[in-house]
């Protein structure tokens, strides 16, 4: 064999082990890292048990795969899951110099949202480990690092909401839900157009879509809730109110435009809001006194920074 050919063979081989050591690194190591990163560090920071299920990530198109994750509550029921997330990284990634995602999926996820006894809501318990000391100088502005994302979606999720603050404690489940992300990234250009839509158990509705920007801070958009009982809006204020809603129907849309610099602004134009067959009665009593009564608000406005309300017409 002539020194040409050795030479050849070596680089062969060499290239052989790196691909080898890459493929097993990449399909083994990867996973086997980030499980275990994971768990360590809610069990570090939280002091609870996480689970997840398989977790797969390809080396070669940088797409990552995982299922089942859970993150319990304090007190053991799942308060963040999510049956399965899928990660598509791009090529982009190289030449921006910045994380690029072509596709991010969540699919069934649960959120479980609790205001406990003493007030406490269960999410602020996920910002602990990130709290900093209230003596430290605030850090200097800066811009927000850069991200792209094609499409980010959401689908089959669920959010349960519980109050037990309440002398009468609150419960409401909304299912399905989907949410879809577009064209989003952390600079100004691009659409980062976004539609959320969700129901009740019981039939109520709600859609959410517009844009976002990050810098700066800011939204607008459109939204619409049609079919909430008004028998649900009763149940969660009940302990305040002299009387019950029996009965009703609300519907509502409008549109919104919200920004954070150079001050904090909120706009929000309600262009109708009706309730239909609405039942009124004394607190713990079986017969209404006012019986399919029927309102139309049409053009509401708000303004935050003016602290203003404007109400078009109310008929009754």
């Amino acid at each position: 064999m002539t020194t040409r050919a050795r030479q050849w063979l070596i680089v062969l081989g060499t290239v052989v082990l790196v691909t080898a050591a890459y493929t097993v690194a990449g399909f083994v190591g990867v996973p086997h890292l980030l499980r275990s990163q994971l768990l360590s560090f809610v069990h570090e920071h939280y002091g609870r048990t996480a689970s997840i299920g398989e977790i797969r990530f390809n080396p070669f198109t940088f797409a990552l795969e995982a299922r089942d994750f859970s993150l319990p509550d304090a007190d053991g029921k799942a308060m963040l899951a999510f049956g399965r997330l899928w990660l598509d990284l791009d090529a982009a990634t190289l030449w921006r110099f910045a994380p690029t995602f072509t596709d991010i999926e969540i699919e069934r996820p649960a959120l479980r949202t609790l205001v406990r006894k003493d007030g406490a809501l269960n999410l602020a318990d996920l910002a602990k480990p990130f709290e900093t000391p209230r003596e430290a100088p605030p850090p200097p502005e800066e811009k927000p690092a850069r991200l792209y994302v094609n499409r980010f979606s959401v689908n089959a999720g669920n959010v349960t909401f519980e109050d037990d603050s309440r002398p009468s404690p609150f419960r409401a489940h909304l299912e399905p839900i989907t949410f879809e992300l577009r064209d989003f990234s952390t600079t100004a250009n691009t659409d980062n157009s976004y539609a959320l839509i969700g129901a009740s158990t019981r039939g109520e509705k709600f859609a959410w879509n517009g844009s976002l920007s990050v810098a700066p801070l800011g939204s607008q958009g459109r939204f619409e809730v049609t079919d909430l009982q008004a028998r649900t809006v009763w149940s969660y204020l009940r302990d305040s109110l002299g009387f019950e809603l029996s009965g009703g129907r609300i519907n509502f849309k409008g549109d919104y435009r919200f920004a954070a610099s150079p001050a904090t602004a909120l706009g929000v134009n309600v262009h109708s809001v009706s309730v239909a067959d609405l039942g009124i009665r004394p607190a713990g009593q079986e017969a209404d006194y006012i019986q399919h009564a029927n309102v139309q608000v049409d053009n509401t406005r708000l303004d935050l920074s003016g602290e203003r309300v404007e109400v078009g017409k109310i008929r009754l």
